[in-house]
């Protein structure tokens, strides 16, 4: 019981890594690498964590987003994200995640069983694809 309960909040953090690191390789990530095009959820209207923290710090650039904004308005909005720091601010974020979840991947297994999940932890935080 403790073990589901445990592995269970670790998937949810694994999920949030992924997520999150996901998010700064939209923003900074390289296209060859990542096989897809930046920018895709600015593009297609999806508020993630780097926009969400630079408009945090700029409240204005609200009225920019919207899923018909201007190529202006995106240039802007990306502009912004890599000036104050969004990308970066998003990356921390998602390493404390990434020490919840090793923490409760820790509290779940016995010492042979979890090298695997860290392991898996480890590819979705240091991924750069």
């Amino acid at each position: 019981r403790k073990a589901a309960y445990r592995l269970g909040k670790a998937g949810y953090y694994l999920g949030l890594v992924f997520q999150m690191v996901d998010d700064c390789l939209d923003y900074s990530g390289d296209e060859s690498k990542t096989r897809k095009t930046l920018y895709t959820d600015l593009e297609q209207g999806i508020l993630t964590y780097p926009l969400i923290y630079t408009i945090n710090k700029r409240p204005e650039l609200k009225k920019h987003f919207d899923s018909h904004m201007s190529e202006e308005a995106k240039k802007e909005l990306i502009d912004a994200v890599k000036e104050l720091g969004g990308v970066e601010a998003t990356r921390a974020q998602a390493e404390q995640y990434y020490d919840i979840c090793k923490t409760w991947i820790n509290r779940a297994l016995p010492k042979q069983d979890k090298s695997l999940l860290l392991n898996i932890l480890d590819g979705v935080y240091y991924r750069d694809n």
